[in-house]
């Protein structure tokens, strides 16, 4: 992910011979990211991650984004990512898995038109998530993947 970036994955899954691909193992737990801060005195965040994909629905217009993620707040400080408007959901929101969310400069133009979405209520797989702030402008990553086309959710929310 850069120079002081790393993810950390579960293995693969497999059954009946059939492999399940990279990540799709079940090993990883919210405690081991805990874990890591308490046991690793040079990193200085973590963050859980949850993905999950969908169709994003606000009043008539639809959007299926890359990037549905859960996690927590502390995924911003992992991202160097700033908020542009609203605020990011708290630990709290966490742990009573709130249907609160965030979203990406291309989540407000595709769905809001510019509109600031801030307050508002979109679907996520037909389960509603109040809009409680916008990130700020990431653009493209490496490989060409535009990063602002991303909602975020509490992870417990998510799973």
């Amino acid at each position: 992910m850069g120079a002081n970036n790393f993810i950390v994955r579960p293995g693969a899954a497999a059954s009946g011979g059939i492999g399940f691909g990279a990540g799709s193992a079940l090993t990883l737990t919210p405690q081991d990211c805990d874990a890591i801060i308490r046991e690793c005195p040079a990193v200085r965040a973590a963050a859980p991650l949850v993905h999950t994909h969908g169709q994003v629905i606000y009043q008539g217009r639809n959007w299926v984004p890359p990037n549905i993620y859960g996690s927590t707040p502390d995924y911003l400080k992992v991202r160097e990512w700033n908020m542009a408007e609203g605020d990011i959901f708290s630990d709290r929101d966490v742990r009573s898995a709130a249907k609160v969310c965030v979203v990406g400069q291309t989540i407000v133009r595709e769905l809001f038109q510019g509109e600031s979405p801030i307050g508002k209520e979109i679907r996520i797989s037909n389960t509603p998530f109040k809009v409680i702030g916008v990130l700020s402008t990431k653009g493209a990553n490496m490989v060409g993947m535009d990063q602002d086309d991303i909602v975020l959710t509490p992870w417990t929310t998510l799973k």
